[in-house]
């Protein structure tokens, strides 16, 4: 495709000023495994930050690190925005009532639990045990207990993986491949891929006083204990807009502990 064609030559171009000899070839940000023009079919273009949550920011990763990274992650990546929807009401959540008769499916909408703004669970008859439905019919009295199981559908490790992935990939674009063959871009691929333990005290929600004019904000930055590192903002649109605030290692790499 033209968008693809043009991420190409953009990419060829940085990655030659920054690996001479190296004209006419992209590699991939994340792998770091080189891609010819006429192998572009091996390379797709992805969102930096997922188009469910409408990010308009895109850059060129291979099939095989968008298919096994990108798609796994940033369905957690999704799912816990959803999830801080449903906690604030604006979105159902999947609900379990687990009973002797069978299970009954529900989406629950939680708000303030008053008489004028009441909890509502309304049941998915055709996902739910229909015995155990004429149970809840024949037990629910003014006094009754409920217990159900909220399902949130989404791993903390993955969605703080998926923040990480967005976080690189923006600095990715905005500093090029001078970036992605640092000692700081293989410490961030080090958790990416798993064989570095993620930390979720670098993750964090933002409120900035002004709306950004880009889904993605990369800010450089130091500490006099830490080092240099970029300060990545990510904005997030589901229900509400969020923003997500980044910390990576800078170029040099830092001590994340």
């Amino acid at each position: 495709s033209k968008k693809s064609s043009r991420l190409f030559y953009e990419l060829a171009a940085d990655l030659n000023k920054t690996r001479l000899g190296s004209a006419n070839l992209v590699c991939c940000p994340l792998c770091l495994a080189d891609f010819p023009f006429d192998a572009i079919a091996k390379l797709s273009v992805e969102h930096v930050v997922s188009s469910k949550l409408h990010g308009q920011t895109k850059t060129l990763t291979c099939r095989r690190c968008n298919n096994s990274q990108g798609t796994r992650l940033d369905r957690h990546f999704v799912s816990a925005l959803k999830a801080l929807d449903g906690l604030e009401g604006t979105e159902p959540i999947a609900t379990v009532w687990r009973r002797p008769e069978g299970r009954v499916v529900a989406n629950t909408l939680q708000s303030a639990g008053t008489k004028d703004a009441p909890i509502t669970s309304r049941i998915v008859g055709t996902a739910s045990n229909s015995a155990a439905i004429n149970g809840i019919r024949a037990e629910l009295r003014h006094g009754s207990t409920i217990n159900l199981t909220l399902d949130f559908d989404f791993i903390p490790e993955q969605y703080w993986k998926a923040a990480v992935r967005a976080a690189y990939l923006a600095v990715f674009c905005a500093q090029g491949y001078e970036y992605v063959f640092s000692e700081g871009a293989k410490q961030t691929r080090g958790v990416i891929d798993g064989t570095m333990p993620v930390n979720p005290k670098i993750i964090m929600e933002a409120f900035p006083d002004a709306e950004p004019p880009w889904d993605i904000l990369v800010m450089p930055h130091s500490f006099s204990d830490i080092g240099e590192c970029f300060a990545v903002l990510l904005r997030l649109k589901t229900k509400r807009t969020r923003y997500l605030n980044v910390y990576l290692p800078g170029k040099p790499g830092c001590n994340w502990d």
